[in-house]
């Protein structure tokens, strides 16, 4: 993170990892307040023993304290975005293919939907086969040689 160079994805991604060093490589909650063995990053010079800390700080300035901290903020200010990009990623696989700026008022229709009535992942996957693109794209046939 002190290399500028790498510093821009990571700013953008480390304070993810930060919010999760309560759990350890199998899922399991961490009590214990330090770490006795450091991780593997120790071992490529970094000191990571020592007080376990799960504060960061978004790109977009937000801070938070541990998960539950960081997962307020996924579920109040960045819900939308979420359920967009949800939408975007779900949509383009079941079409097979990029989405286009005609595709933007499905995207849109759908994460509103999804968003004002809290759906579920069953809630997006119907909604996307109800689609216009969904229901009227084909793919062409290729000749076969």
């Amino acid at each position: 993170r002190s290399n500028s160079t790498c510093a821009i994805c990571h700013n953008r991604i480390d304070p993810l990892g930060f919010a999760l060093q309560r759990y350890n490589k199998s899922g399991v909650y961490v009590s214990a307040t330090t770490i006795e063995e450091p991780p593997r990053e120790a071992e490529l010079g970094d000191d990571a023993s020592g007080p376990i800390d799960t504060s960061g700080k978004l790109p977009s300035g937000e801070a938070f304290e541990g998960f539950d901290g960081l997962q307020r903020i996924l579920m109040e200010s960045k819900r939308y975005e979420i359920i967009r990009n949800a939408v975007e990623r779900t949509l383009s696989y079941a079409l097979s293919r990029k989405l286009e700026a005609y595709d933007q008022p499905t995207v849109d229709t759908i994460t509103e939907k999804i968003d004002e009535t809290n759906g579920s992942w069953r809630d997006l996957f119907v909604e996307v086969a109800l689609s216009l693109p969904f229901q009227k794209t084909f793919l062409a046939a290729t000749p076969e040689s």
